[in-house]
Formats: structure tokens, C-alpha cells, sequence
């Protein structure tokens, strides 16, 4: 997936399984609501990285999800006041 700016429709996201068997589930309801719900596993993590800076990548042993998504638009965690 290589993305230059956000897409219109919303974001943009790729999977890639490295095999079929890592893919749990798959599902492409028909009616009203017109849900899509895909479940599968990227095994054990190996990186996260941001490649492009506008492409958020998680890459595992059995695949890689990448998301339109900028570091920058990630909310920084507030650090709880210590008591």
C-alpha cells in the first residue's frame, strides 16, 4: 500500500496473510447494516514502523497490516500524576 495523502473516502488499509490458514475468519453480511468483519493473525510481532511517515505498518511472521494513519495523528498518553 503506498498512500500519498488520505483518501476522500476515509482511510485506506491493506492486509497481506503470508497463507490462507492465518485467516480466521471472513465475513460479508448482507442487509441493512452492511457490516464486514475480517479476523486473522499476523503471528508474533516483529515491527511497527511508520514507512513513507504517512503509513502506519505492522509487520508480524504471518503477515502485515498497514493503515493511512500519520505518527503525528496518534494521541500522546498522558502520564498519570504520581501520587
Amino acid at each position: 500500500m503506498s498512500r500519498t495523502k488520505q483518501s476522500p473516502a476515509g482511510r485506506t488499509f491493506s492486509i497481506e496473510l503470508r497463507s490462507a490458514r492465518t485467516l480466521m475468519n471472513a465475513s460479508f453480511v448482507r442487509g441493512s447494516d452492511g457490516k464486514v468483519e475480517i479476523e486473522g493473525t499476523l503471528g508474533t510481532l516483529e515491527s511497527v514502523t511508520f514507512p513513507e511517515g504517512i503509513v502506519l505498518q505492522v509487520v508480524g511472521s504471518e503477515g502485515t497490516l498497514q493503515l493511512d494513519l500519520e505518527q503525528d495523528e496518534i494521541p500522546r498518553p498522558r502520564h498519570a500524576p504520581r501520587p
